[in-house]
């Protein structure tokens, strides 16, 4: 039986002009992240590292954005311990 051979690209790494963009996938099987240009990205939202700004879980109420207060949340946790998670 043949073993059907998926190649390795990283398209995070392959925008941030990476060499290395084809020595590894942005996730392994399971899901979890693997690039360690995103490993060692900090989000501009809430700090913590491993993802983008599109992808970020914390959420800004808008009410606080048009004041300029920029109050975090997220629900059912608190965002500060996001980045523990």
């Amino acid at each position: 039986m043949l073993t059907k051979y998926k190649k390795m690209f990283c398209k995070i790494c392959y925008d941030n002009n990476n060499l290395n963009f084809n020595t590894h996938n942005v996730r392994d099987k399971l899901g979890y992240t693997i690039c360690p240009t995103l490993l060692n990205f900090t989000c501009p939202i809430c700090g913590c590292k491993g993802h983008t700004k599109s992808y970020c879980k914390v959420e800004y109420d808008i009410h606080d954005i048009i004041w300029g207060i920029g109050l975090k949340t997220m629900i059912g946790k608190s965002w500060a311990d996001e980045c523990n998670a």
